[in-house]
């Protein structure tokens, strides 16, 4: 599943509601003693990054790592070309994605 809330609607405390429900859902209907995930690593967040700057997107205030890290996430590996994108020229350009987990119990 993909997990997403719109640039307008960030800071109204969706995502981590959101977040919230899930990880509960996750141990409390499942018994799961851990989630994981997988979100855009910070590295495609630096100012000369060439797929950001193709894409035309400014680096975010706060990038997905950081957001779930401060969520108690924690990196357990990376890979490269995770997923593509098109820039407007036509050019897939790989994206370098984090795998993170965090403990539910």
């Amino acid at each position: 599943m993909t997990f997403y809330i719109s640039d307008p609607l960030q800071k109204f405390g969706l995502g981590g509601a959101s977040m919230d429900s899930c990880e509960r859902m996750a141990r409390d209907d499942f018994d799961a003693k851990a989630i994981t995930l997988k979100t855009i690593s910070n590295e495609e967040h630096i100012v000369d990054n060439p797929r950001r700057l193709a894409m035309k997107r400014p680096p975010p205030k706060i990038s997905n790592q950081d957001w779930y890290q401060r969520r108690g996430y924690v990196v357990y590996t990376h890979k490269q070309n995770a997923w593509f994108e098109t820039d407007p020229t036509g050019k897939a350009w790989g994206v370098r994605a984090v795998f993170l987990r965090k403990n539910l119990v």
